[in-house]
Parts: C-alpha cells; structure tokens; sequence
C-alpha cells in the first residue's frame, strides 16, 4: 500500500481524494458529532462569516471538504517548488488529510480553513525568498499573505515570530530583510484598523477581540476520549518520525535542514498557542499544527526502506487514523 502512495503517477490524486472521502463518511452521516457552530471571536471578518454559517449543515461539510482537499494538494507543491523533501511525492496530501481530519469541528468550512489556505501560500512565498537569494518582494507577500490569514482566524498571527525566526536560521541578519518583512505583516492591520476607524470612529471593538482571543491566563488541554485515542496515536508516530529525521539530518542537503528547522519551530510555537487558546477557539489550530507534521511525516516514508516494518507503521497510520473517525458510531 505504501508503493502505491509513494507514486508520483497522476492516479495517487484519486487514491488520496478517495482516502478524504473515506475520512469523511462519518461527518456525512452523523454530523451531529462532527459540526458544531464555531465560534466568530476568532476573526475580524465575523460579520461576514455569519452568514457562512447560517448555511445548512451538508452544504458546510461540503464546502469544508473541497477546500480541505485543494488545501492538501497545496503541500506537494510547496515541497516541488522547494525541495523541501528532496524527494517528489504526494504523501504531504495525503499526510495532511489524515493528521488534520480527526478532531471534531474541522469538517466544515470555517474561518481557519479558509485562512490555513492563506498560510500556505505565505509559506510557498516565503520560502521563495531562500530560493532565490534576496528576494524582498517575496519576503514582503509572505507577511502579507501570513497576516491575511490572521484576518481569517487570529491565533495565526504568531507566524511572525516563524518568520523572524527563519530569518535567523537563515543568516539574513539586514535591517532592511527584517523591516520589509514587517511591513508586509503590518500592512494588512494598518488597512483594517483604518477602514474600521473610518466606519465606526473607534477600534475598541477590535482590540477586545484580540485580547479575548489570547487570554493566557490559563492553561488547559482537553479532548473527547475518542479524540484523545487519536491524538495519543498521533504523538506517538510524530515522536518516531522526528527522532528519524534528526537521526538522518547529516545527509540532508543544507537548504532542507534549514526549511525542517523552520517547520519545527512552526510546530512548536502553534502547538504553545494551541495550549493556552480558549477551549472554543482552539481545535481549529489542528488545522495549522498538521501543516508542518505532515512534511516531517511525509519525509520519514519517502527515505524509509520499504521494509515490512515500515509497510507496518504506515498501514498502522493509515488504519487508525480512517478507524478513529467511526469511533462516534460505537458511543
């Protein structure tokens, strides 16, 4: 089975959109456990997304889904364009879906979806500005494009401190690399608060929405027993997967070790924010946190020997993650 992912023939993208469809069975027939009304505190476009959410329940999940889907193809792209993983493949795709599908309330169209989608053409911006040395234009769209994302759903605003980070990891040490990059976070703020000033004479309303977001004063981490199965099998396989690639770092190509350190300190800082968002606001980060985990993921199987070990450990991945979402079929 592993073989037939690994391909890079045009028939895998069937076989992963088939595996979404699989994934999303559960959502169709028992929506009820999967959807339920996000909450609008989490973007500044919550007028707007009103009217989103007053759609009817299959339409959401629909919607979810193809966005869900064209997001996940986005990935492979990334990683040709970049390099990222010296090997070309789908498995990113179909890493994504799997490790992004499981937690209740990401199937349906909302405000993160919408707003990952922007992350990741910040991300195929920015690393465009290591590929092509100096390219500041590059290095401004992909603060913008980060902060666009933001305006969808606000706890994606710590991705600024990814980009200054991959500036250091990077040697990019200019004042100018660091001023442009954030004018390109910046602008997008500066056109929202002027329009709403302009309408509404004050921001006050858009500052509480922020501070209501991250409220860091308190710390919780919980989940329904049948989503913390998947996120026990999940952290088990990042775990072996990680220690593989830092195991194999030496042989990486210098610009690779670069990129996974910037994907590692992505991971961490959301998974840090996922930590201390409000219970309502937080599921929807998974969405995020599956961005980086699935190159790490993907990176393992691509170099991986097809040994019976290794055929194991996916067709163990692919297994449960497909079995966990049925698991609200047994409560």
């Amino acid at each position: 089975m592993l073989s037939f992912y690994k391909s890079i023939n045009p028939y895998v993208i069937v076989l992963i959109v088939l595996t979404g469809l699989v994934l999303w069975i559960p959502v169709f027939i028992k929506p009820a456990f999967f959807i339920y009304e996000a909450s609008l505190t989490i973007s500044p476009f919550d007028d707007a997304f009103k009217g989103l959410y007053a759609l009817p329940v299959q339409a959401k999940m629909i919607f979810g889904l193809i966005v869900w889907l064209l997001l996940a193809f986005l990935l492979p792209v990334i990683n040709t364009q970049n390099n990222l993983i010296e090997k070309r493949s789908f498995l990113p795709a179909l890493f994504f879906i799997l490790s992004s599908g499981w937690i209740s309330g990401i199937q349906q169209i909302s405000p993160a979806l919408l707003g990952m989608f922007f992350i990741a053409l910040g991300f195929m911006r920015f690393f465009y500005v290591f590929r092509e040395n100096k390219n500041i234009s590059a290095l401004f769209d992909s603060g913008f494009l980060f902060t666009l994302g933001s305006l969808f759903y606000l706890p994606f605003i710590v991705l600024i401190f990814v980009v200054w980070i991959g500036l250091l990891i990077f040697r990019y040490t200019g004042w100018r690399d660091w001023f442009i990059s954030l004018s390109g976070f910046l602008t997008p703020w500066w056109i929202l608060y002027g329009i709403q000033f302009f309408i509404t004479g004050s921001v006050n309303d858009l500052n509480e929405m922020i501070l209501a977001v991250f409220h860091f004063g308190s710390f919780s981490f919980v989940l329904e027993p049948g989503r913390m199965v998947s996120f026990v099998f999940i952290a088990i396989f990042a775990l072996y997967t990680t220690f593989s690639l830092f195991s194999q770092f030496n042989m990486k190509m210098v610009r690779s070790k670069r990129y996974f350190f910037i994907l590692g300190w992505l991971f961490i800082i959301l998974a840090v924010t996922y930590l201390f968002l409000q219970p309502q606001d937080r599921s929807f980060l998974v969405i995020g946190l599956a961005f980086p985990a699935s190159y790490i993921f993907a990176n393992y199987f691509s170099f991986a020997r097809e040994t019976w070990i290794t055929k194991t450990i996916f067709s163990i991945y692919l297994a449960g993650m497909v079995l966990s979402m049925y698991i609200p079929f047994f409560y």
